[in-house]
């Protein structure tokens, strides 16, 4: 009885080990196998976002993030790979990529002490990994207000991706 005791730590080792590996029925985590993906650039210039450059490449991506189980409105900022009929087929919530953060002494005031600032960028060049769309799909960015990112998020911009047309 103690010998099969001191087996199943070494069991229970070996079976963590192979399914890290992948070995296990030969099957990979889906968090680890490439897929077909694209590197979508974006211009954002005064308020508007449009199309800079598409790149299609094999990737592993991190899973869609969900709001599922959470009534909404939800704040914050993220981005959404839809459709043509609006449905979500990728979503990733990330830091917010248009605010600039100053911190330092307050030039207007003369004082010494640092102060935190944020200001949203006038023209900034923006990259997103998306799944490879399907046709007539776009990329919607959602976000919260400046100074409130606990209110409600409001889309902010829409992207149509056209067809890669390759020469």
């Amino acid at each position: 009885m103690r010998k099969s005791v001191r087996w199943a730590p070494a069991v229970l080792l070996a079976l963590l080990w192979l399914a890290a590996t992948g070995s296990l029925a030969g099957a990979q985590s889906p968090r680890t196998k490439q897929i077909a993906a694209e590197r979508v650039t974006i211009q954002y210039e005064a308020g508007s976002f449009s199309l800079s450059d598409r790149r299609a490449l094999r990737k592993v991506l991190p899973p869609s993030d969900e709001f599922a189980g959470r009534a909404g409105p939800f704040s914050g900022f993220w981005y959404e790979l839809q459709d043509a009929d609006g449905s979500v087929l990728y979503r990733r919530l990330v830091d917010n990529p248009l605010i600039l953060h100053f911190e330092g002494p307050d030039i207007d005031t003369g004082g010494t002490v640092p102060d935190r600032k944020e200001a949203i960028a006038g023209s900034k060049t923006l990259s997103f990994l998306i799944p490879a769309p399907p046709a007539s799909s776009s990329l919607v960015l959602f976000s919260s207000p400046l100074g409130a990112q606990a209110e409600a998020a409001q889309e902010i911009g829409r992207v149509p991706l056209f067809p890669i047309i390759v020469d």
